[in-house]
Formats: C-alpha cells, sequence, structure tokens
C-alpha cells in the first residue's frame, strides 16, 4: 500500500482518533488544530485522511484485535467445562 504524506498535526489527530479513542473535535484540538470542529468536520471529508483513518485501524485490528481474539479462542479451547 502507498505511503500516505500527512502533516504532522494530521498525524497527530488521526492518532488521537483511532489510537487514544476520542471524539473527532477532541482529537483535532489535542493535535492543535485552530476550530477543532471545522477542522474535524474537513478532516473526515479528505480522501487522504479517511485512507489514512482506514489505514491505521487495520493495523489495530491486526495487532491488538488479533491477539486478543488468539487469547480468547486459547481460553475457550482450554476450558475443560466448555
Amino acid at each position: 500500500m502507498a505511503q500516505i504524506q500527512l502533516s504532522d498535526r494530521q498525524s497527530n489527530f488521526i492518532f488521537y482518533l483511532v489510537h487514544q479513542g476520542k471524539g473527532r473535535t477532541e482529537a483535532a484540538r489535542l493535535a492543535g488544530f485552530a476550530a477543532p470542529r471545522q477542522s474535524a468536520f474537513n478532516l473526515t471529508q479528505s480522501p487522504k485522511i479517511i485512507a489514512k483513518i482506514r489505514q491505521e485501524r487495520n493495523k489495530v485490528y491486526q495487532t491488538e484485535l488479533a491477539s486478543t481474539a488468539v487469547q480468547t479462542l486459547k481460553e475457550v479451547m482450554e476450558d475443560t467445562d466448555a
């Protein structure tokens, strides 16, 4: 997949949104955007930002959630009462 070039503030917005679970406006505020509500709206309308958010969410799904799923499956398989 091609590397998506973002500014530091855009990258920080995505970090707060995806990895910290912040809402759009709060993520924009924490990333240092002026007028966070409007900035959040504008950011989430950008195809480049949308693509990067999807890319980052997929990373979360493939790493954090996948390991949780494997651990849960392992516990179920080892449960003699199940």
